[in-house]
């Protein structure tokens, strides 16, 4: 009976020790030799801390002390008290975590029974490694996304906002503005300068280039942080201003535009004057769709540029 019954210990998938009250081994079944490299016949009436050092640490001899005095268990979680049995030329694995389930038998006996969920344990670490490394991988991702999203909606020269962003924001304000019914008003500003391509063809497009940057830097001075002001491509600029009352709003806003061309751009020493035209179209009295809005401000910034130019005209 007994030969079966370690036969059967020896078939379990944990580790399963039996020492009697003066800590001695008496059983040790296959799994312990094959986790420890030690034959039951090797640690037969060792003491238990001969084998497993650990237990020479007061707290866990009390611990066995008291299970023999009181005859109650006690349980110690791997994941508190980490690794008891290795290889004994080994030092312990410090992420080694083994559970330990202390019990007396007929008091007689200390029976230990041990599992081993390092394995587990190094699973669940690699598992969180690879996870923190998608997390990390992904916030790059955003990120780079976000840079492309806002180098494909700006213009690289000026970093004002671009056409595609400016007519997405535009009809996005129109929407929003007919679904709720709102008496708001919008005005769209179509600015091109006069006499950029003198400057070019005198200077190079290096002092038109840098003409181009200050005029932005201008420009955004000139409106409110609310209003939107982006480059459509090569000197032409458009702005879009909401809640100007009525058209004297408007006109004092087309004023301080022209007002900043009146001062000369410094460029590498040299004084150039840059005079620009305007076209105005408005929302709702000029239309409701934001491609009819801008080229009816083309339309009318025109008007301006076969009048003489340097001035500003609205749609109607």
């Amino acid at each position: 009976m007994n030969n079966f019954f370690y036969e059967v210990l020896n078939k379990l998938n944990n580790g399963v020790i039996l020492l009697d009250h003066q800590k001695k081994i008496v059983f040790w079944n296959h799994w312990m030799e094959l986790k420890t490299e030690l034959k039951m016949e090797t640690v037969f009436n060792y003491e238990i801390d001969e084998v497993a050092p650990k237990f020479l640490r007061p707290k866990y001899s009390k611990i066995l002390d008291l299970v023999i005095e009181t005859g109650q268990g006690r349980f110690l979680a791997g994941a508190v008290h980490g690794g008891f049995f290795s290889n004994i030329d080994l030092e312990l694995n410090p992420n080694m975590q083994q559970n330990l389930q202390i019990e007396s038998i007929d008091n007689k006996f200390i029976l230990i029974q041990i599992e081993d969920h390092t394995g587990h344990y190094q699973k669940v670490q690699k598992m969180k490694h690879f996870i923190k490394y998608l997390e990390k991988e992904n916030d790059e991702i955003r990120q780079n996304e976000e840079i492309s999203r806002q180098m494909a909606m700006h213009d690289v020269l000026t970093g004002l906002p671009n056409r595609l962003f400016f007519m997405d924001k535009l009809r996005k304000r129109l929407e929003d503005f007919i679904i709720d019914q709102s008496a708001q008003s919008i005005a769209v500003f179509f600015i091109d300068l006069d006499n950029l391509k003198e400057v070019n063809d005198q200077f190079g497009h290096r002092y038109g280039d840098s003409i181009l940057m200050e005029m932005s830097k201008r420009l955004k001075n000139a409106i409110r942080f609310s209003d939107t002001v982006a480059r459509l491509s090569g000197d032409e600029f458009v702005i879009m201003m909401e809640g100007l009352i009525d058209r004297k709003d408007i006109e004092r806003v087309a004023n301080h535009i022209l007002d900043q061309f009146t001062k000369p751009f410094i460029i590498e020493n040299k004084s150039l004057f840059v005079t620009c035209s305007m076209g105005i179209s408005l929302f709702p009295e000029d239309g409701n769709d934001a491609d009819d809005l801008l080229d009816k401000a083309d339309q009318a910034l025109y008007k301006v540029k076969n009048s003489g130019k340097a001035g500003y005209a609205f749609f109607k």
